[in-house]
């Protein structure tokens, strides 16, 4: 094994249709998170060793040591194999009561400002732009979904046609994929925020080059943050500047996209999915209208 021992005692965390998540006690007493994944998946357990050593350097924000990563001996596919920070997630205290969804919303847009400042790390892999994910979710949704959401898209190529101000997105930043490395009682009563440092993001198979408006809002749909009020936290503490226009209509895509990938194709989560893109699609269309008319077809 890449750790030099061999595993004890294993439980699956996690399994998605390219990757799988399990931690791991190994027979010398360690305990590690190991991440597979399957030969199909372009992003490799490289690619994102890669990116955790470059979020790791920055000193902006933290991530889980990488302990090793490659191929394994009988396994069509690659391992990372990264340090065992704990399995109670930011969501999972907000699901408990812990921590108000409000103070989560906060902390998110304020990991997403640390990590948007992070320069993309030389050589890793991302995802594909967004211009390519928007013809996939187009070439995939029935025809009078996409007429409803021609909006979003028009004013996404609109302001994201030449790349300017795109920083490196995280693609997933929603509260179970963010992991507290204190969860005393300071942590949870909020009587002393911890710094960024306090806080560990895993899972970067989503990673890509965007505007920042593309992240911030995949972490409100998936923290079903569609209120005005829910919105207003997490921009408020996001203390880069944002466009409005343009959350709005990614916010529509990231609905949209989130629904035709993970309750159609993988058919996972679908009322889950199916109430986000209800939210978006009632809440937001008004709102990222091109400036010229589109056709009569486009509006929802």
């Amino acid at each position: 094994m890449l750790m030099g021992s061999s595993p004890l005692l294993m439980a699956r965390t996690r399994t998605g249709p390219a990757s799988s998540v399990y931690r791991v006690t190994l027979a010398d007493g360690r305990r590690v998170v190991v991440k597979l994944f399957a030969e199909s998946c372009a992003h490799t357990a490289e690619g994102e060793a890669r990116m955790l050593r470059a979020v790791a350097v920055s000193g902006r924000t933290a991530v889980p040591e990488v302990l090793a990563a490659g191929r394994v001996p009988g396994f069509a596919g690659t391992a990372l194999i990264s340090q065992d920070v704990g399995d109670v997630t930011l969501g999972g205290l907000v699901r408990a009561g812990s921590i108000t969804p409000e103070r989560a919303l906060r902390r998110l847009g304020t990991l997403l400002a640390a990590f948007h400042a992070i320069p993309a790390p030389t050589g890793a892999r991302m995802a594909p732009g967004v211009i390519e994910q928007a013809g996939a979710v187009v070439s995939r949704c029935p025809d009078g979904l996409a007429s409803r959401i021609a909006p979003a898209l028009e004013a996404i190529a609109e302001r994201c046609g030449d790349r300017g101000g795109f920083v490196w997105c995280h693609g997933d930043l929603h509260w179970d994929n963010v992991i507290p490395a204190a969860e005393g009682r300071e942590y949870l009563t909020g009587r002393r925020l911890p710094g960024l440092l306090s806080e560990r993001l895993v899972d970067f198979e989503g990673s890509t080059l965007c505007a920042p408006e593309y992240d911030v809002a995949q972490t409100l749909v998936t923290c079903d943050a569609f209120t005005p009020t829910a919105r207003t936290r997490l921009t408020a503490a996001y203390w880069r500047p944002l466009d409005a226009r343009l959350l709005d209509a990614f916010t529509v895509f990231q609905a949209v996209r989130g629904w035709t990938f993970a309750a159609q194709v993988e058919q996972r989560d679908r009322e889950k999915w199916a109430a986000r893109l209800h939210h978006a699609l009632t809440d937001f269309p008004h709102q990222v209208r091109p400036s010229t008319p589109g056709p009569e077809g486009a509006r929802p």
